[in-house]
Order: structure tokens, then sequence, then C-alpha cells
């Protein structure tokens, strides 16, 4: 069995008793087995201690691998519903059934997922770290410890930055309540209430972080081996509750990435794509100081627009 000393029940009310939970042991360490199912889901309740307390400067992390790319898939999210108002690591934009499924994984605050991301490819049946920053002036998101895309987008005012991270919602890991699940695994899931560089991710990302290391607002590893309770091992007692009778499985990460390792033509092709667009993009910004509209996606050049299309820029 595993003891926890107070933080939230599985109710995510605020307890000082024991918290216990069986534990069975897995030959290897464990992870998330997501099936695609919006109902199954962890959901770290409350928003009292370290989760309530984040700004506009933050990191959110985690190593996953994608079985397939639904148009909308959670890694985590604390959003409402109509994912406006919070922020997100998911997978956004064209998916099955598009002329191309585009293996994608999005990074998006407040004012929501369709203006406010940023974007990179991953592969699939592939293990993969991925991490999105804040700044207060800048998102990034992080692939195997180097950034693939940035957008500014500034947030000042206080309900600007309250507005980031929506108090009224669960943070929740696999699927977005009812909606927008994943379909693969999901490992080492990290907040950080500081804005993480590129080498700092990569000096952490192959092994869990120490408990309170400063910064560090939350880490769930998933290796409790059974039971409803997914331990909050960052110190803080942010401790998550299995939603819908999702599973863990042993993992099957093993060897560290080889970031190195050439694009296929499949992959070049959709990095092409992206290259192209987001330079039209930064060009747009500079010229008019603001970003892409709908209309201005609309009226861009037809090969623009068609890539916007594709990468789910364009609904």
């Amino acid at each position: 069995e595993l003891f926890t000393f107070g933080g939230l029940d599985t109710r995510g009310h605020a307890s000082d008793v024991v918290q216990v939970v069986d534990v069975t042991t897995f030959q290897q360490k464990a992870c998330l087995d997501a099936g695609a199912d919006p109902t199954q889901y962890v959901a770290i309740k409350g928003q009292g201690g370290t989760i309530g307390t984040l700004r506009n400067t933050f990191t959110v992390e985690a190593w996953i691998l994608a079985r397939a790319f639904p148009p909308y898939a959670t890694v985590l999210s604390k959003a409402d519903g109509g994912w406006k108002t919070g922020f997100a690591l998911a997978k956004y934009g064209a998916g099955k059934g598009d002329v191309e499924e585009v293996p994608q994984v999005n990074f998006w605050l407040t004012p929501g997922y369709a203006t406010t991301k940023v974007q990179a490819q991953i592969e699939p049946f592939v293990w993969t770290h991925v991490a999105g920053t804040y700044d207060g002036q800048n998102l990034r998101i992080v692939v195997n410890g180097t950034t693939h895309d940035t957008l500014e987008f500034k947030a000042e005012k206080e309900e600007e930055i309250e507005a980031l991270h929506y108090a009224k919602a669960d943070l929740c890991i696999g699927a977005h309540p009812n909606k927008a699940a994943w379909d693969g695994l999901i490992d080492e899931v990290r907040i950080w209430n500081v804005c993480r560089a590129d080498a700092e991710i990569r000096e952490h990302m192959h092994e869990p972080v120490a408990a309170m290391t400063p910064g560090l607002v939350g880490q769930w590893t998933f290796n409790e081996g059974a039971g409803e309770l997914c331990i909050d091992s960052s110190g803080n007692r942010n401790h998550g509750t299995i939603e819908g009778g999702l599973g863990r499985v042993p993992s099957t990460r093993h060897d560290k990435p080889d970031p190195n390792r050439p694009l296929n033509a499949g992959e070049k092709r959709i990095e092409d794509k992206i290259t192209t667009f987001n330079k039209w993009k930064e060009k747009l910004v500079k010229e008019q100081g603001r970003s892409p509209t709908k209309a201005d996606l609309l009226l861009a050049p037809a090969a623009i627009t068609a890539i916007a299309r594709s990468i789910g820029e364009l609904t």
C-alpha cells in the first residue's frame, strides 16, 4: 500500500487524513493508456494549493505516444468546455476524414485554441517529449528539448492572467471531460510555475524530478499500479483521480529519442508546409502588427489558404 499525507481527497476536497491506495508492482514503469474514450481521463480536482497559484509564467510537459491523430485530442487541459478560456496541450487541426491527417500537437492559451496556439509535428507510434511554455510575452512548443514554434502573445492585466488558467475547470489528463480524447500513451506529466528553457527541459525530461524542486507545481508518473488515485510526486499534494476506468500499462519507453533522426518523406512534406505558412504569417504580423484573421487566410494566396486548412489554422 502507498500512504500519502493530506492534500486533496478523490472528490477534490481538502483533507488532512492519510490517503491509502493499493499498489501493485509493474516490471517496468507505468503510463496511462488512453483509448480515445472521452469518458476516461485523470482529473486533478479543486483549485487550492499550487495549481491555483499559476500566473502568466508557466510550463506544461509530458511524454506522449500517439496511435492516431483525430481532429481534437487532449494530452492535458485546464479550460472551459468550448476551449476558449484556459490552456491545453492537445491535438487540434486536420485529422481523420481530411485529405491529409496531420500528425501534430498544439499548445494554446486564452482566448482560444483557434488563434493563440503554437504547434509541432510528431511521429505516430514513437515516444515523444512535448512541452508548452509561456513567459507572459511568448508561447513556445518544445519537442524533445528543442523549440519548434513560437507566438508573441501578452497577458498583463489581471483578468487576462486569470483567464489563462480558468479557475472553474479541473486539470484533466487524457481527455477534456466527455470530449477530445487522446488515442495513445501518456507519461510523466509535469506543470511548473516558471518558463523552462530548452536546456532545462532536456536536462530533466528523461527521469522524474525530485519532490519540492523549485518551480515544480505538479508531477504525475502513473506508477501506482492500481486504484483510482494518481499521486502527485512533486510534493505539492495535487493528487488526481482516474475517471471512467482509464487504464495504466507498463511503459514501453526505453531509449532516448534521437533529435538528429532525418525526417521521412511525409514528415518533410508537412514540415515544408508549416514552414511556408509560418513565413507568410510572420510577414503579415511584421507588416500589420497583428495575427492573421480568418479573412486574411481566405484572401491569402491559394497555396497558403490550402495549407491553413490542412494544418487546422482555418476551419
